[in-house]
């Protein structure tokens, strides 16, 4: 008899593991963004699709709850509860400014923000989904955040190229975020980046500056300029801009504008440690 029976059952254990699995099935998980104490709850479905995340998801949760027994069934439920609860992944490298964004990526795949009431304020949150999204292998984000950035805050060449992303409406003709506002926001986003999207950004800081440069060559003695990079990024931004050689000129031989820019530079870090030792 079990001989007839037993494949009975082999052939309706295919036919069930073919129904479709929603992803609203499986489990909550609970997801902190920073040093932000409130939680963001999603299926645990979207998380395991991307590796880095998945991997953080079994490293971070806590040992299941004991098995239900039959006398304690509301205690065990109780258990239950708070088990789901407690399923949270920390995302440390992720400012709580991007929870909506990542969330609303990780379940759509598409890029959407709050409401904003300027440019500079989505530029700044594009940067902050760019440097989250490197941190965490999510290269669809990265990307989308990448064409927000080129769209809002892009020179006038790149500025030009409408964004991938679905909050784009129109291609702009150069860019929306003011030279002084998108410097700040690139020096702070330098330093967020994990390693190897630092350089897309210094590239981002190069383009911007170079078009800002044939415009006014005086733009980079301006102290403001710099007052979003530490001294070190500061430095740095100087020799990967590589604007040392003039406008049109050869490299090695600098340029009035060259001098003073780099004397501006000096100056303030001189300026800077002059406070710190009053301090």
């Amino acid at each position: 008899m079990a001989t007839t029976i037993h494949p009975q059952v082999q052939q309706d254990q295919p036919q069930a593991s073919r129904r479709p699995h929603s992803p609203y099935a499986s489990p909550l998980i609970h997801l902190t963004f920073g040093n932000s104490p409130q939680r963001w709850p999603i299926h645990s479905a979207f998380l395991s699709r991307h590796p880095k995340l998945y991997s953080l998801l079994q490293t971070q949760q806590p040992p299941p709850p004991p098995a239900p027994s039959n006398s304690s069934s509301s205690i065990n439920n109780t258990h239950a509860n708070d088990y789901d609860a407690n399923n949270t992944l920390h995302l440390p490298h992720a400012d709580p400014l991007t929870a909506h964004t990542l969330l609303h990526y990780l379940t759509t795949t598409r890029y959407q923000t709050l409401r904003t009431t300027d440019a500079t304020t989505a530029y700044a949150l594009a940067l902050h989904v760019y440097a989250a999204a490197g941190w965490y292998d999510l290269r669809g984000l990265r990307d989308l955040a990448a064409g927000e950035i080129e769209r809002l805050g892009g020179s006038s060449s790149s500025g030009s190229k409408s964004s991938s992303s679905s909050s784009s409406t129109a291609a702009v003709t150069g860019p929306e975020v003011p030279l002084e506002d998108a410097l700040v926001e690139l020096g702070k986003a330098v330093e967020r980046a994990c390693g190897r999207d630092q350089e897309w950004l210094l590239e981002r800081v190069e383009e911007r500056l170079r078009d800002e440069f044939k415009k006014d060559k005086g733009v980079l003695a301006e102290k403001k300029t710099w007052r979003g990079f530490n001294p070190f990024v500061r430095t740095l931004v100087m020799v990967v801009v590589g604007l040392q050689g003039g406008a049109g000129g050869k490299k090695g031989k600098k340029s009035d504008e060259d001098g003073e820019a780099e004397d501006a530079v000096e100056g303030e870090e001189e300026e800077e440690e002059a406070e710190e030792e009053e301090e």
